[in-house]
């Protein structure tokens, strides 16, 4: 049996579900570093945060790992049921997301996309659609501390 080597789609735009507390979805080339700097940056200032990575598989199902920094690996149709018992508990968590399957399921409250140079039209229609969102857009991967302020700010 042969394993496609393109990435799985992205879960319906349609369908995003609306996430307790906070949600912060960090996109594009170092998300993950931004996500985790927001976060602990957040922390710093007292603020609850965790961080959920986000990664699409081929394989069925989803699995996930950590706690406070959870990894969640998931096919495009298990993602939404994984998501569900991911999410904080109560309004006051602010939960700092990496990659774009997570905005795609679930409406961030800010969408920040870190071009490095990308254009919009290089990507597919799908991901355009979530990119045009964006709240922010960045060049590179910084600034975690006033992110950080002003989320607090407008809290």
């Amino acid at each position: 049996m042969r394993r496609s080597l393109a990435r799985p789609a992205l879960p319906s735009i349609a369908s995003r579900r609306k996430w307790p507390g906070t949600l912060v979805c960090v996109v594009g080339g170092r998300a993950s570093e931004l996500a985790s700097e927001l976060a602990s940056a957040l922390r710093e200032r007292g603020a609850a945060a965790q961080t959920l990575r986000v990664e699409l598989r081929h394989a069925e199902g989803a699995s996930s790992e950590g706690d406070l920094d959870r990894v969640l690996r998931a096919h495009p149709d298990a993602l939404e049921g994984a998501l569900a018992p991911l999410a904080p508990t109560g309004d006051q968590g602010i939960t700092v997301g990496a990659g774009l399957a997570l905005a795609a399921a679930a409406q961030p409250d800010l969408l920040i996309w870190i071009r490095g140079g990308q254009s919009l039209l290089a990507l597919g229609s799908q991901e355009r659609a979530l990119l045009a969102e964006a709240h922010l857009v960045l060049e590179e991967p910084r600034g975690a501390a006033a992110l950080a302020d002003a989320l607090l700010r407008a809290r």
